[in-house]
């Protein structure tokens, strides 16, 4: 779980905007899908077909929901 002052970073951001402006300088330095999983673990998840950077959300969300479906 990410800290309170990361948390409360996230909440007073504008994470679709900050997504969606990533470059590919930027990706060096920014692991998108980790700031991905960070703002869902602080309660404001990205919606649904967000891209963060390089990388699609809805990509993301169905391989979440696959691996939970095999590991149960």
């Amino acid at each position: 779980m990410p800290g309170d002052i990361c948390c409360r970073t996230i909440a007073v951001s504008d994470m679709v905007c900050i997504c969606g402006s990533l470059t590919k300088e930027d990706m060096r330095e920014v692991n998108s899908m980790r700031l991905i999983y960070t703002a869902k673990e602080c309660g404001r998840p990205l919606p649904v077909g967000t891209k963060c950077g390089s990388k699609c959300f809805i990509l993301l969300f169905f391989l979440e929901k696959s691996i939970y479906y095999w590991s149960r």
